[in-house]
């Protein structure tokens, strides 16, 4: 037996769904949000930037000033040396002295070198120390003035999140005001609209020229 094909009215009724409407109001805040999101974005990534370039410009600085600083220490501490040997040194008359010091009695004149020994290390282990010691204050204030700029900059950073969202806010509201106003003007046209329809036109007609 042939089948016959469905008449029109009896198809398949299309089961595909109707197309979901957007909500103008809808698409203009996400668009709103869009804009500002990609502004925030992008002024982020500036202040970033010179964050950065602010950070090593300002280490540079520092790092400059503790190595100046660890530099005049040093031919402090060089210049002491110096006077020290002097101090020290035998002149030609000293040495005839000390030569005969150390065949009469060369146990003092032992005793004399090992004092000047040790004077000399006793000195170079203080300025060892105090180097180091005036090295760690140099360093700790460096870094604790890099410390202070980075927490500057994560509160420009956190302020500039907060003015955007700030501005959003503000944004929206603006755009919700506006409809009003607008939905609110154009509620008066039509009102008048209407009375001009109703009272039909204005009698007597105003005077013409």
């Amino acid at each position: 037996e042939t089948k016959q094909a469905p008449k029109p009215s009896e198809a398949e009724p299309d089961s595909k769904p109707p197309e979901a409407v957007a909500d103008p109001i809808q698409a203009q805040t996400e668009a709103l949000r869009t804009a500002v999101a990609e502004r925030q974005a992008r002024e982020a990534a500036e202040m970033r930037q010179r964050h950065e370039d602010e950070l090593r410009h300002t280490r540079a600085i520092l790092d400059h000033d503790v190595a100046e600083k660890l530099t005049h220490r040093d031919a402090m501490q060089e210049a002491e040396r110096a006077r020290f040997q002097r101090e020290n040194a035998l002149t030609g008359f000293d040495r005839v002295i000390g030569a005969v010091q150390r065949w009469w009695n060369p146990k003092q004149a032992q005793e004399r070198e090992d004092e000047l020994q040790r004077q000399t290390m006793d000195m170079q282990n203080r300025q060892t120390k105090e180097r180091a010691d005036y090295a760690a204050i140099l360093n700790q204030t460096r870094d604790l003035e890099l410390e202070n700029l980075m927490e500057r900059h994560a509160q420009q950073t956190r302020d500039h999140v907060s003015r955007s969202e700030e501005d959003l806010d503000r944004y929206i509201r603006e755009q919700e005001l506006a409809r009003r106003l607008k939905a609110e003007i154009e509620e008066q046209e039509r009102q008048r609209e209407q009375e001009h329809t109703r009272d039909g036109p204005e009698w007597p007609p105003p005077p013409t020229r």
